[in-house]
């Protein structure tokens, strides 16, 4: 089966790629960046679902990843600071 590429962005993906020194960047990485950055920055589970048009939490989740905050989540949560 072949998957359906869009074109419209990659001369400047390409560039974009090449620039990062990651030529193995799909552009569909932008989209789990900002379902991480838009978690990270406050919005809840179905706030973020409804950014990325999502109807499941499950899929929802895909696109959101751990960012090694761990330890600073946990200061929050203790009062302490980060």
């Amino acid at each position: 089966m072949r998957r359906y590429q869009s074109t419209f962005h990659t001369p400047w993906w390409n560039d974009a790629r090449k620039a990062a020194k990651r030529p193995d960047m799909p552009f569909h990485a932008l989209r789990h960046r900002a379902g991480t950055a838009y978690v990270q920055h406050g919005a809840t589970m179905a706030e973020a679902m409804q950014r990325l048009g999502h109807s499941s939490t499950a899929f929802a989740m895909r696109y959101q990843h751990a960012t090694g905050r761990d330890a600073e989540i946990a200061a929050r949560m203790a009062g302490g600071t980060a």
